[in-house]
């Protein structure tokens, strides 16, 4: 319904709007309260959501946390995208269902012992704009 009227991304109704960030001392980061709207879709985060992320190992990788829009669900949620160790950023959709909006990539060097500020990159997804 709203797909006429916005385009998709992130509501900027605050600085820290689905900003990600990481826990101090752990291999975890929070996504803050926020909304976006994709295809059309409302998405509403009201509290900090945290996701874990696998550890550090013999190479580096890069994941991804993303909103991803699924029409058969009827949904929008949230989605972390593990990389290959040495291969680059995972895959994510980009065109049709599913899509994903990217809100972060997260680079975990080779046997990181926890996550900091430098390897978690806000994509520049934001913010939305009137269709």
């Amino acid at each position: 319904m709203f797909s006429g009227f916005w385009g998709d991304g992130i509501i900027p109704n605050g600085s820290t709007a689905l900003l990600v960030e990481p826990i101090e001392n752990s291999f975890a980061v929070v996504v803050n309260p926020g909304d976006a709207f994709i295809k059309g879709c409302f998405y509403q985060n009201t509290e900090d959501k945290q996701i874990t992320l696998s550890n550090g190992n013999a190479e580096e990788r890069v994941d991804c946390i993303a909103l991803r829009f699924d029409s058969e669900k009827r949904s929008v949620y949230l989605k972390y995208f593990e990389g290959a160790e040495g291969q680059g950023s995972p895959l994510y959709a980009r065109s049709g269902s599913p899509f994903d909006l990217l809100l972060a990539k997260i680079t975990v060097p080779a046997n990181a012992q926890y996550l900091t500020d430098e390897m978690v990159r806000t994509c520049g997804e934001l913010p939305i704009a009137l269709g």
